[in-house]
Order: C-alpha cells, then structure tokens, then sequence
C-alpha cells in the first residue's frame, strides 16, 4: 500500500534513495565524494537521471564553489528562474545572498544598446560586477 511522506526532510532524502538507485554504481564512482552531491542534485533538480552519465566538472570546481560561498562572495545569475532556485536560507549561513541581474538599470541600458537580449547584458554586467571573484550561475537562458 502507498504511504505518502509528509516530512520535508524525509521527502528529499527518500528522493536522493530513488536517484542512488537509478543511477549506475559505476557512474557514481566516477564522481568524487564532493562531487556526487552536486551531480545527484542536478538529477533531482531536472527529473532526469541521465544528467549522471552527462555531467561533466572542472577539477576543483566544487571545492572553488565551496571556498567562494565560506568566503561570502558575491553569488549573480543572469535567470530569475536560477534564483529561485536557490536555496537562500543555506545561502545565508554565508551571508551569501542570491543577485539576479535579468532586470538591472545596467543590464536594461546595455541591452537596448547593444540591441542583444537582456541576458546577454546580464552575463556582461555580472562580468564587470563579480569581477572574477565570486560565483556565476548561468540560468536556462540560451544567449547567455
């Protein structure tokens, strides 16, 4: 008989069970132990456990992640659809708070300027912004 699960807690965890066993051991064992997390939410995030065998790290990459939020560094993202998507109430215990630059005075500006898309402008905003430190999350945006 199904029981639902009520719990938030018990709901995520019962969901990375699911994905653990959708996904092969010897895909997960290619991941490093900080590694796995991040993949596995990404699946969980999309629905698609595909995203095991697809997803693809920079050396490093998840360690520089961690560094730059411990540090509290700026945290941009060129989507209101990323932004929301982030859990800001982890982000805090940082006091990393989640920018999204979609409808910035200067991405506006640029924008209409450059006669490119807003997200286009974001992700040359942010560049100027975060300045090659801190966290970029490009967001589902194509010309970004």
């Amino acid at each position: 008989m199904f029981r639902p699960i009520w719990e938030p807690r018990a709901i995520e965890e019962r969901s990375f069970e699911i994905i653990d066993s959708l996904v092969d051991p010897q895909v997960r064992r290619g991941y490093s132990e900080l590694e796995w997390p991040v993949v596995r939410r990404i699946i969980h995030t999309t629905g698609d456990p595909e995203y095991g065998t697809l997803c693809r790290l920079s050396p490093g990459a998840v360690e520089a992640g961690m560094e730059a939020l411990r540090a509290g560094l700026p945290l941009v993202t060129d989507t209101k659809m990323a932004a929301v998507g982030m859990n800001r109430r982890r982000l805090a215990r940082w006091g990393v708070s989640p920018t999204c630059l979609i409808d910035h005075p200067d991405t506006l500006a640029l924008a209409r300027e450059k006669g490119i898309t807003r997200s286009a402008a974001a992700v040359r905003v942010a560049a100027r912004t975060v300045r090659r430190v801190g966290i970029y999350a490009l967001g589902n945006a194509p010309t970004a």
